[in-house]
């Protein structure tokens, strides 16, 4: 059964974005209002930033076609993009 009300909103103008969870509108705001992003693309040249791991590593398998090396990232797990032995 699916809850149709929706009691937790988005503080933000002009957004109608509502949620029967608030810790799925506090992640609504940290994706979609927040300007600093947690996650960088190293790839050279490249200024995609993004507040969620998984959104940065779609960025890296949909636009950048060179062969991962993981020497060339930093050494910080979470802003390595998708290697084909991470788990």
């Amino acid at each position: 059964m699916h809850l149709t009300w929706k009691p937790y909103g988005c503080g933000y103008p002009d957004c109608g974005h509502k949620t029967n969870a608030k810790k799925d509108i506090l992640e609504h705001i940290d994706n979609k209002h927040k300007t600093e992003r947690k996650f960088k693309c190293k790839a050279e040249g490249c200024t995609k930033e993004t507040n969620r791991k998984a959104d940065l590593r779609r960025h890296f398998v949909a636009v950048h076609t060179v062969p991962l090396v993981a020497e060339s990232y930093s050494s910080e797990k979470e802003n390595l993009p998708p290697l084909k032995n991470d788990a």
